[in-house]
């Protein structure tokens, strides 16, 4: 007989571990499952059920090699008018050589007062010495305490010790199953566990299990899963556990977390929706800075043996955009056939590289690495943006009339104003407007925005026309100022020889 998890029963001759047997089918190697059983109605014009569940039998020396105690634990389940009895009562088990007539091998062995609860009930049973060495069949009486005896439709078969049991399961596992072999219904039943009598586990015909079910959980769905408090996995194929999670729709994941006073559940199939107050880890249980609890409401670490963390959002085929901490530092960027053009690097010294660039204390904030992405421009450390201007960076280069720049620039209107949003906080700015500008000069991409480096340029044209214009004005006031110069010098000469000419004639008059 094989041996399993046993449990202890007491008798004259000590404590006697009995092994506990689940069965394919009727069994009694003095253990076997036993079908439903119909008791006509004289017990109180109900009628009863009884489902001898499981009972097994071990044989164990007491004193003498011979004396030996014929005993197993005898599990069943007694239901009337279909549900669960609760009571004390009487069963008589009767032991035959035949399924129908025969001759009496063992008993009748009279069990009283045995006690009911939720239908079920678990008592100990002798058949004496003789029993373990024949098989046969096993017939069952049963009445309420003082009734009449009804007997059960039909005998179990029974195998005597040593032989096996033809798919039979063992708590401690079984080996080479019958094809076909199973543990569960035939029929359109649900599949019921219980432990102390409540039920714990429900396995349902549309495929939908049910652990630790709600009385009050919606009707679970096809091929659902539900646990714990959840009000119910509703939704074809969907998950709900945890306490307050519910599916209504095909597909989707809810688990709703202790704390939660409201319900957690999906708005639409295939969603995957998570409450947890005490927040979530990937890699990890404590928070960010390597102290319990988690103190944020998604917390990532690396996987055993890296030390970046990293995740995907597919958008394409072959392309995704990627987050990582690499280079000591946050990266972004977009991924395209596994090539990684990185869009942000937030640095650990506080800096931040757009475009491929990377921040450097100096550069704090840069933007890109070529004439695509940037050239490089950057904010410095002191707050002053910096444009890229390398000649290498430039192309198409033609001359400029600065005259006419300085002549459209002085016919601008230049105003100041404040923007429409902000303007209260953002204070008063001078400056024209980008219509007048793009209209004036023709530069920058579109009529809505004035460049740093178009306006600087601007400016610095109409320095150039200024200083033009201001150094042809001195060159004709220049000429002119030598002409009057010579003028004035000729009147001094004249003046001067008049005066000789005044002096001398004074002389002579004296």
């Amino acid at each position: 007989m094989r041996a399993t998890r046993p449990s202890d029963i007491q008798t004259g001759f000590g404590a006697l571990k009995i092994p506990i047997h689940v069965f394919k089918r009727p069994c009694f190697p003095f253990s076997f499952l036993r079908p439903h059983r119909r008791i006509q109605p004289e017990l109180k014009e109900m009628k009863k059920n009884l489902i001898p569940l499981l009972f097994s039998m071990v044989l164990f020396g007491a004193a003498a090699p011979t004396a030996q105690a014929e005993s197993f634990n005898y599990h069943g389940s007694l239901s009337s008018a279909g549900k669960p009895a609760d009571g004390s009562y009487d069963l008589r088990l009767t032991l035959y050589s035949a399924e129908t007539g025969g001759r009496v091998l063992a008993g009748p062995i009279d069990l009283h007062g045995v006690d009911v609860r939720d239908g079920n009930f678990s008592t100990a049973v002798d058949f004496g010495p003789a029993a373990t060495s024949m098989g046969g069949w096993l017939g069952v009486d049963v009445r309420s305490v003082g009734g009449a005896w009804e007997s059960l439709d039909g005998r179990s078969t029974v195998a005597p010790t040593g032989s096996a049991c033809p798919g039979s399961w063992t708590l401690d596992g079984n080996a080479a199953n019958p094809a076909g072999s199973y543990v569960g219904t035939a029929d359109l039943q649900d599949l019921v566990f219980k432990t102390n009598g409540s039920t714990r586990a429900i396995i349902r015909t549309n495929g939908g299990t049910e652990l630790y079910p709600w009385s009050s959980a919606a009707p679970i769905g096809q091929g659902a899963f539900s646990s714990n408090f959840s009000n119910g996995a509703a939704g074809a194929y969907s998950f709900a556990a945890g306490w307050n999670s519910k599916t209504n729709n095909t597909g989707s994941f809810v688990w709703g977390d202790r704390d939660s006073t409201a319900i957690y559940q999906d708005t639409g199939a295939n969603q995957f929706i998570i409450g947890a107050k005490g927040g979530v880890g990937i890699n990890t249980s404590t928070a960010d800075d390597g102290t319990a609890p988690l103190n944020k409401t998604l917390t990532l670490a690396p996987v055993e043996g890296s030390s970046a963390v990293s995740f995907a959002m597919r958008v394409g085929t072959n392309q995704s955009w990627q987050f990582a901490n690499l280079f000591s530092a946050m990266t972004y960027g977009f991924s395209n056939s596994g090539s990684l053009t990185l869009s942000a690097v937030f640095g650990t010294n506080q800096t931040i590289g757009l475009n491929g660039a990377i921040g450097t204390a100096a550069q704090p904030l840069k933007v890109g690495h070529d004439a695509n992405t940037g050239n490089g421009a950057y904010l410095s450390g002191g707050g002053v943006w910096t444009n890229a201007s390398s000649r290498f960076f430039k192309q198409g280069f033609a001359d400029v009339d600065s005259a006419a720049v300085l002549a459209k620039l002085v016919k601008m209107p230049i105003q100041t104003w404040t923007y429409l949003d902000g303007g209260a906080t953002d204070g008063r700015h001078l400056g024209p407007v980008a219509e007048d500008f793009a209209t004036a000069f023709g530069l920058g991409q579109d009529s809505q925005h004035i460049s740093t480096v178009d306006a600087n340029g601007v400016a610095l044209v109409a320095i150039q026309g200024l200083n033009s214009k201001l150094e042809g004005d001195n060159a004709e006031l220049r000429g002119r100022l030598d002409q009057v110069q010579a003028e004035n010098d000729a009147l001094r000469e004249r003046i001067e020889k008049l005066a000789v000419a005044v002096e001398h004639l004074s002389n002579k008059a004296e």
